[in-house]
């Protein structure tokens, strides 16, 4: 059967802002602290990691390359915590993780004991071996808006065919399971191709989900010097774009332990509301920023450092710091 990876975007729920949940209560008999599956005590050795285990380890590893490798800018905004205290440090970081993967735990373990997917010890390990290991630009070059600096990794091997019922994506031999909702099964399917609709976000090896279309469609990742607005359309997984502006495909920037290059390419927060909107940036010289528009027009800028009107309306967004 497959080895499939686990959608990071699931380790890390919940996250600030929309969320997606597909989650299902775990069987009450399902013990998400064993070593070999779902059940037993502590049994690890070299090589091999629980889902406990591996949930500690990889959270510890991906924290030290955060802290390696990215800036202030890139931390803050790869960190939504809001209205959680910001992670500020590399304890605050496994704090983060920690939270996350408790449900995360669940989740694999609910998997396990319906027998749709099994825990894969070794690749556990390898896993965060390869996490420890990774330079800042191959790190860089792995990352994905909206994990948390989390990287993906095959962790368990697919049980489910092709149209037969799942819950999650790592639970399919094609690596997809298309419309699961939160108490509903979707079904194991391929992952739309470049022109096919992406209505779950997810396309095959080589594309993105292009949603700037009144029909979210799949399309080829775009190669150097493509116009681009963020890092997941490129090849290289690297975008020049500025924040609420359009860039080239290239190098990737953020979290390639350079802090020199981070100027302006997080966005954290826009909102709209009627005809006003408001927009946060952060940027590694200016610090926080908050532009607060009606009808076009610039109103009022608010930032830490200054008091300005409107500046409670970006704090309450979590757009400046406290």
């Amino acid at each position: 059967m497959m080895r499939s990876s686990i959608a990071v975007a699931v380790l890390v729920l919940p996250l600030a802002c929309a969320d997606v949940d597909r989650d299902t209560d775990a069987p009450a008999s399902a013990d998400t602290t064993g070593v070999v599956g779902t059940t037993g005590g502590e049994t690890e050795g070299a090589g091999v990691l629980t889902p406990a285990g591996f949930a500690d380890r990889f959270g510890r590893a991906t924290c030290a390359r955060v802290f390696a490798c990215c800036s202030p800018v890139d931390r803050r905004g790869m960190f939504s915590t809001f209205p959680e205290p910001a992670v500020t440090d590399e304890e605050g970081c496994v704090e983060f993780f920690a939270r996350r993967f408790g449900r995360w735990l669940r989740l694999v373990a609910a998997s396990e004991v319906t027998g749709r997917a099994e825990w894969d010890r070794e690749a556990a390990a390898a896993c965060v071996e390869r996490v420890n290991a990774m330079s800042c630009e191959a790190y860089s070059a792995e990352l994905a808006a909206g994990r948390s600096g989390a990287v993906d990794c095959p962790l368990l091997i697919a049980k489910v065919g092709e149209y037969a019922a799942c819950r999650h994506d790592w639970e399919c031999a094609t690596g997809h399971c298309r419309d699961a909702q939160q108490w509903y099964d979707g079904t194991c399917a391929d992952r739309p191709a470049v022109g096919e609709p992406c209505p779950d976000n997810v396309c095959e090896d080589g594309a993105w989900c292009d949603q700037s279309r009144e029909r979210p469609v799949c399309a080829a990742l775009k190669a150097d010097g493509a116009a681009c607005r963020v890092a997941g359309e490129c090849r290289s997984n690297g975008c020049t774009a500025e924040v609420f502006a359009e860039g080239v495909c290239g190098e990737p920037r953020v979290c390639d332990g350079d802090p020199a290059d981070d100027e302006d390419i997080v966005a954290t927060c826009a909102l709209e509301r009627g005809q006003s909107r408001v927009e946060c940036k952060i940027g590694s010289v200016g610090g926080w920023n908050c532009n607060c528009r009606e009808q076009g027009r610039q109103v009022a800028t608010c930032s830490p450092e200054t008091a300005a009107a409107n500046v409670d309306v970006c704090a309450g967004l979590g757009c400046c710091a406290k």
